[in-house]
C-alpha cells in the first residue's frame, strides 16, 4: 500500500515525540533510536521506534505500525550466524 493510500485510510502519515514512559524497563545492552519523528515511507512502512543493541550478536528490534491490523508490530532482525554462539 502506498503512503498516500495509507494516509488516507487512516489519517496517520507521521509519528514524534516517541519516548519511553517511566516505569518501563529498557536493558543496558540496548538504546532506542534518538529519532523522535518518523514519517511514512513511500512503501507505507511507518517505523515507530529500533531497539539496537551495543553487542552485534543479539537482536536488533523494530517497532512499525501495521495499518491493516491497527496495531504496533514489532520485527526481529538478527545475523543468523550468531546462533552459533547459543
Amino acid at each position: 500500500m502506498k503512503k498516500q493510500e495509507v494516509s488516507r485510510k487512516s489519517g496517520v502519515d507521521k509519528i514524534f515525540n516517541i519516548k519511553i514512559e517511566d516505569g518501563y524497563f529498557l536493558h543496558s545492552d540496548y538504546s532506542i533510536s534518538e529519532e523522535t519523528e518518523h514519517e511514512i515511507s513511500d512503501t507505507g512502512l511507518m517505523k515507530v521506534f529500533e531497539l539496537n543493541s551495543s553487542k552485534p550478536e543479539k537482536p536488533k528490534f523494530v517497532g512499525r505500525w501495521d495499518e491493516k491490523a491497527n496495531l504496533l508490530g514489532i520485527d526481529i532482525y538478527f545475523d543468523i550466524r550468531s546462533l552459533l554462539y547459543f
